[in-house]
C-alpha cells in the first residue's frame, strides 16, 4: 500500500541521514584525533629534547665536579709534597746547627781545659 511505501521511505531517508551524520561525527573525531596525536608527538619530542638536556647538563656538572675534585687532589698532594720538604729541611738545619753547637761546645770545653 502506499501508506507502508511513504512509511518505509521515511524509515530509509531517516536512516541515509542518521548514517551521514554518524559518518560526519566519525570523521570530525577521526580529524581530533588525529590533531590530538600530533600534539602528543610534539609534546614527546619536546619531552626527550628537555630530557636530552637536562642529561647533558648534568653529565657537565658531575665532570666539572670531578675535575674539581682531581684538582683539589693534586693541589693536597702538592702541599703534603711542600710540607714534607719543608719539614725535611728543617730537620737537616737543625741537624747541622746540632753539629756546629756541639762542636763549639767541644772546643769552649778545649779551650777551659787549657
Amino acid at each position: 500500500t502506499r501508506g507502508e511505501q511513504d512509511m518505509l521511505q521515511g524509515s530509509h531517508d531517516q536512516l541515509k541521514k542518521q548514517w551521514k551524520d554518524d559518518a560526519e561525527a566519525v570523521s570530525r573525531l577521526r580529524e581530533a584525533f588525529n590533531e590530538n596525536t600530533k600534539r602528543i608527538s610534539k609534546a614527546l619530542n619536546s619531552l626527550q629534547v628537555l630530557r636530552s638536556t637536562c642529561e647533558r647538563k648534568f653529565y657537565d656538572m658531575q665532570q666539572k665536579l670531578v675535575d674539581e675534585h682531581h684538582k683539589q687532589e693534586d693541589r693536597l698532594v702538592e702541599v703534603q709534597d711542600s710540607v714534607k720538604n719543608g719539614i725535611s729541611q728543617s730537620e737537616a738545619k737543625l741537624e747541622r746547627q746540632m753539629v756546629a753547637f756541639a762542636e763549639i761546645q767541644k772546643e769552649l770545653g778545649d779551650l777551659r781545659s787549657n
